[in-house]
């Protein structure tokens, strides 16, 4: 059934007084943030973010200067780019294909310069469960998209070999954020694999990005504000605000800000990896990106630079997302006569389990 618009008028006039009082007072803990962070003693935040210990709690610390601010000039030098994405389908009890699932991963080599090139296609892999275990079948289902993380970082490194690429890109963090199942026997796995492979781009020096648009991250104004509760046993104080409307302040376009490193106080076994990746925020002129390295490239001032440069060409050649990003996500999508076809081809081999109800209109309605 469609909107009713008097209605909908009625009930945003209602509350109009109250959105607006609530974003001037978003701006005014925004302008506080960016006062606090102006005068921010660098040791002081290094302190508290790397002695924390509260449980699921990220906090940041400088690696750079608080208040560095660097340029960035769009590449315009001949390169290579590689990045990868993914699609899984999950075991869908109301389909029938509960004890299946299919990661599908899009691979985008291009090369710009004298001699351009490209290289798109996708790679599918199904998997099977074993249906009488029910405990490993869901822990092996909440680690599909750990799973996927895993073959789009082994796709990207195989590619990256073959045509000597200038930069990998990954689309979101190059951090496995906490999981309870990440703890488990088959999460530790996967974790160890995927820090490993890290690694192996560091000792091939092959650039890697992880690039999060229209990020939600508030890990550096969880610092300030843990930083603030020790100076004065206050409580909750920038309320609402995010890293994105911090640096948004701070940064001019087509500029970086301070280099962070990340703590995380539980669970304990993950520290050692984060330690090892480094982020920081650029506003291009689209918009405000987190964009985080392996420690090897922070500290390396050069090559950080020439990826940056290359990652803001990207930017542009997209018209605010990076070109290899966006077609690797063509490449993996899964759409509608995707899954119709998985559901076929499980059907033709006797596979299929009964379909719910449910799971049948759902997928009549998307035909």
């Amino acid at each position: 059934m469609p909107l009713n618009p008097q209605e909908l008028n009625d009930q945003i006039e209602k509350q109009a007084g109250r959105l607006k009082e609530e974003a001037r007072r978003l701006e005014k803990n925004i302008a506080e943030a960016v006062e606090y962070y102006r005068a921010a003693d660098e040791y002081k935040l290094s302190v508290i973010a790397k002695e924390h210990s509260r449980r699921d709690e990220t906090l940041a610390y400088p690696i750079s200067g608080l208040n560095e601010v660097v340029a960035i000039n769009p590449s315009t030098t001949d390169y290579c780019v590689v990045a990868t994405d993914s699609s899984p389908i999950p075991p869908d009890r109301h389909n029938g294909t509960a004890h299946f699932y299919v990661i599908n991963i899009g691979r985008v080599m291009l090369r710009y310069g004298e001699k351009p090139t490209a290289d798109l296609d996708s790679l599918t892999f199904f998997e099977t469960e074993d249906a009488t275990n029910e405990e490993r079948e869901y822990t092996k289902a909440s680690l599909l998209d750990t799973e996927a993380a895993l073959k789009e970082l082994e796709a990207a490194y195989e590619l990256a070999l073959k045509h000597q690429a200038d930069l990998v890109f990954r689309d979101g963090p190059l951090t496995l954020w906490r999981s309870i199942n990440l703890r488990s026997k088959e999460g530790t796995e996967l974790r160890n694999r995927y820090y490993s492979l890290l690694d192996q781009f560091d000792k091939a020096q092959i650039p890697i990005v992880g690039y999060i648009s229209n990020t939600h991250s508030n890990a550096v104004i969880e610092t300030l504000r843990a930083a603030v509760r020790e100076e004065s046993k206050s409580g909750r104080v920038f309320g609402g605000v995010q890293d994105r409307m911090l640096f948004q302040n701070l940064l001019k376009p087509d500029t970086r800000g301070t280099i962070f490193a990340s703590t995380l106080g539980e669970p304990k076994e993950l520290r050692e990896y984060i330690d090892r990746i480094y982020f920081t925020y650029m506003l291009t002129k689209y918009e405000m990106v987190r964009i985080e390295f392996p420690q090897w490239l922070a500290l390396d001032t050069e090559k950080l630079a020439s990826t940056l440069s290359l990652v803001l060409r990207q930017v542009e050649l997209g018209q605010g997302y990076p070109v290899a990003l966006m077609e690797a996500h063509e490449q993996a999508v899964l759409r509608g006569d995707d899954r119709e076809l998985l559901r076929l081809l499980l059907e033709d081999q006797g596979l299929l389990l009964t379909e719910s109800e449910k799971g049948r209109s759902k997928r009549l309605r998307s035909i």
